[in-house]
């Protein structure tokens, strides 16, 4: 169990926040971070991160900003003890906090953390909700109950969704955040610390290795002075030995190769296959309720070579007249098609939650 005294948190305002499907290398992941929010030192920070089902909730804090504790984790994780401890009953609520000129909004589901945004507090209650879209997050997010300090916004919020809504300051009285802080240290998962300490006890392995390299040089030092052609002999051997190894690196690095190039094909020929499926699905689709014209054909035959050509994924298609409703997998395809839009097409409206574009032909 941590002691309490040697715990902190860094503020809402003090992290950076993405989500990732796997984490295979750190370093990598730090680089990711460093492109998506521009950071000119990205070896000034530090990760930590959360894994809930497949997604891992990646927190990046600026290493000087870290006190001289063994424990520091993200102050977005704190909300849990509200439903671990029975402080509430709702499973699935959104936390609101204010703090200097932005708004920051917790999610939780099932009782665990989902995600966490932070948005720009504009001129009044109304534009920050239109701007933010909070609305459509608390719609994702299945939100049931809302949480904050601050009372007239919660008031305002849950006249628009007509959630019910509590003050944490009715639920913790005083010292709320630090409460909170309390009561969330036994329940924090250890890769969430953004401390990455170094074992003060020498390691057992280590102690091995130093008795392995005590006998082999006092053993070798035995036979130089008793039987030094032996020896030689001996080494002769062990450098075929090494050599040996040394090819059977290379072979097992050739086999790592195949093994990638493999994986690689194989993921080539799975997207290929969705693509085919995907395509198939059109023309099911479009068979059963399709008017041929020469004019929808050629925005067939456009839209599909767009989205084969990008190998963009969809889950939705809807066609009326020239004007076309896509919903794609995911939101790298959601991205990945707004930034290779085919020139032919114009964009109508997107939805970024939903992952979906309306688009229009230019020719039709």
């Amino acid at each position: 169990m941590k002691s309490k005294t040697k715990v902190t948190f860094l503020d809402f305002d003090e992290i950076l926040y993405t989500q990732k499907i796997s984490i295979e290398n750190e370093d990598v992941l730090l680089d990711e971070f460093a492109k998506e929010f521009e950071l000119k030192n990205p070896f000034d920070y530090q990760l930590s991160f959360l894994k809930q089902n497949e997604i891992y909730h990646c927190f990046l804090g600026l290493i000087r900003e870290f006190p001289s504790v063994q424990f520091c984790y993200p102050k977005p994780l704190i909300f849990k003890a509200l439903f671990d401890e029975k402080l509430i009953l709702e499973k699935n609520f959104c936390v609101l906090i204010s703090q200097k000129e932005y708004l920051f909004l917790c999610f939780y589901e099932g009782g665990k953390f989902s995600n966490f945004k932070k948005i720009l507090i504009l001129e009044n209650f109304e534009e920050t909700l239109k701007q933010g879209r909070i609305l459509e997050l608390l719609k994702h997010y299945e939100s049931k109950f809302l949480l904050g300090i601050d009372e007239d916004f919660l008031i305002f919020l849950s006249k628009k969704t007509r959630l019910s809504y509590e003050n944490l300051s009715n639920i913790l009285k005083d010292n709320i955040f630090e409460n909170l802080c309390k009561l969330s240290v036994n329940c924090l998962d250890e890769n969430a610390n953004f401390i990455k300490t170094i074992p003060k006890i020498f390691p057992l392995y280590a102690k091995f290795l130093f008795l392995f390299v005590f006998v082999f040089i006092t053993s070798l030092t035995i036979f130089l002075i008793i039987d030094f052609p032996k020896y030689k002999q001996n080494k002769i051997t062990e450098i075929q030995n090494t050599n040996l190894q040394n090819e059977f690196s290379i072979l097992n690095e050739q086999k790592q190769n195949l093994l990638k190039d493999l994986k690689n094909l194989r993921h080539n020929i799975d997207n290929q296959e969705f693509l085919l499926k995907q395509n198939l699905s059109f023309l099911k689709i479009l068979s059963e309720n399709f008017k041929p014209s020469k004019n929808r054909i050629f925005i067939l035959k456009d839209l599909i070579f767009w989205l084969n050509q990008n190998s963009l994924k969809i889950s939705k298609l809807k066609f009326e007249q020239n004007v076309i409703e896509l919903h794609f997998k995911d939101e790298q395809n959601f991205k990945n098609a707004v930034k290779n839009l085919n020139n032919k097409f114009i964009i109508l409206d997107k939805e970024e939650v939903l992952h979906k574009l309306i688009l229009s032909y230019k020719n039709g």
